[in-house]
């Protein structure tokens, strides 16, 4: 299940997937001077200031195995300090992760139903000190499996999904793409020296 971290620090909330593998090495797709690589898409894309009252939605999507939740992941560690709380779901188990961050915040006791829960959590995230978060959706299938879900003001949601054919609320999608060659080379000879 979801909870490996869910902890308080300081004013920060984490709510993390123990299962995700994160990498000892990961490997930058920052791009070149004539293109920017998904890494630097998703920086500029949520570069802004969190605002209290607006959500920003970026989708990153390509096929199975290019990157899409190692890119998610190296944005919300790297990026920790930009929000008050970061929060991570997978959007197949969205009812079950519900459920435990709402036990989590004290606002879910035992078995509620399911559209209690998210009514509980969605109210969460839209209080006023509650606001400075980022929501990650990682392999959303469509608008639909995650729309229930969304928070609807006060910080930043990503969403990972191979389907490119879906445009429903994103202020901003991009492809994440395999490996160039060149970039495929580069990163063998980089890591084969260590």
């Amino acid at each position: 299940f979801l909870l490996g971290i869910g902890f308080r620090k300081g004013r920060m909330l984490c709510f993390f997937p123990k299962h995700l593998y994160q990498p000892e090495i990961y490997v930058s797709r920052r791009g070149t001077a004539q293109e920017k690589g998904p890494e630097q898409m998703l920086a500029d894309y949520l570069s802004g200031e969190v605002s209290e009252t607006k959500r920003v939605v970026i989708k990153a999507h390509g096929m199975g195995g290019v990157g899409k939740t190692q890119l998610a992941l190296h944005y919300m560690a790297t990026q920790a300090e930009k929000y008050q709380r970061r929060f991570w779901f997978n959007a197949s188990t969205l009812d079950v992760d519900f459920h435990e961050l709402g036990v989590q915040l004290g606002i879910i006791e035992g078995k509620e139903a399911v559209s209690v829960i998210k009514e509980r959590i969605k109210n969460w995230f839209s209080c006023d000190r509650n606001t400075g978060w980022l929501v990650v959706f990682d392999n959303a299938p469509d608008y639909e499996t995650i729309k229930d879900y969304l928070p609807s003001q006060g910080g930043h949601v990503l969403i990972t999904s191979r389907n490119p054919h879906w445009s429903e609320l994103s202020d901003q999608q991009f492809d994440v793409d395999v490996m160039t060659l060149n970039e495929a080379v580069a990163t063998l000879i980089k890591y084969s020296r260590r």
